[in-house]
């Protein structure tokens, strides 16, 4: 998820639905033990911009991620919004155990980009475009932003999250809270602009040059 997603995810969630349950879940990725160089023990490249972009619980009434699972198998859960795959992943990777935690849920809504073992209980799914086919800005463990763009053409009439997400507040009563990345990042307070990595001097391209990303003189171009 991009720290523009997260930031309409906060205020579809928080603002148009008054919702308070919201934390974000962990990725799990074999064979990569961390190192204390390239690697923390939390595989979710992102968690700090999701955070600060306002998927955490909510301060009066909210739940972290652990409770929303023990209230969703105690019944108290009408609707389930579930982001990505991986939910699997907080039950041992057990997916009868996810199934008999999440039965009581009437309602159970993923968007992902990739089917995993929630889609086999989600009551919609929603696809959204892959990392490799979307834009914006994620934000690493020491807090610098980088931004990306997409490097594969997606398919015709995918959307990527952040037009789902904001089509989902206008569906939901509300308005999205931004139309572009550019008031997104600037909401957010970040310029990733002005935050790039020194690099080597170089370039790249992708297949039939879909994108093409030059390193000149120690600043990304994209």
């Amino acid at each position: 998820m991009t720290n523009e997603e997260a930031f309409v995810l906060s205020h579809l969630v928080t603002k148009v639905l008054k919702g308070s349950w919201f934390d974000v879940k962990d990725d799990v990725v074999d064979g990569y033990p961390a190192d204390d160089l390239l690697h923390t023990d939390d595989h979710n490249p992102n968690r700090r911009g999701v955070v600060e972009a306002g998927v955490a619980p909510g301060k009066k009434d909210g739940k972290d991620l652990a409770a929303i699972l023990t209230a969703c198998a105690e019944g108290e859960v009408e609707v389930l919004l579930v982001w990505g795959p991986g939910l699997v992943n907080h039950f041992e990777r057990d997916a009868a155990a996810m199934a008999d935690a999440l039965g009581a849920v009437p309602i159970i809504i993923q968007i992902t980009d990739e089917i995993d073992d929630l889609s086999q209980l989600a009551h919609l799914t929603l696809p959204v475009r892959s990392w490799a086919e979307r834009d914006g800005t994620w934000t690493n463990v020491d807090g610098h932003h980088s931004r990306f763009r997409k490097a594969l053409r997606p398919a015709a009439g995918a959307r990527d999250g952040f037009e789902l997400l904001s089509a989902l507040c206008e569906s939901a009563g509300g308005k999205a809270p931004v139309k572009t990345f550019k008031e997104a990042r600037k909401k957010l307070k970040q310029d990733p602009d002005s935050d790039v990595r020194d690099v080597q001097d170089g370039e790249f391209s992708f297949f039939k040059n879909q994108s093409l990303y030059r390193h000149n003189g120690g600043a990304t171009e994209v």
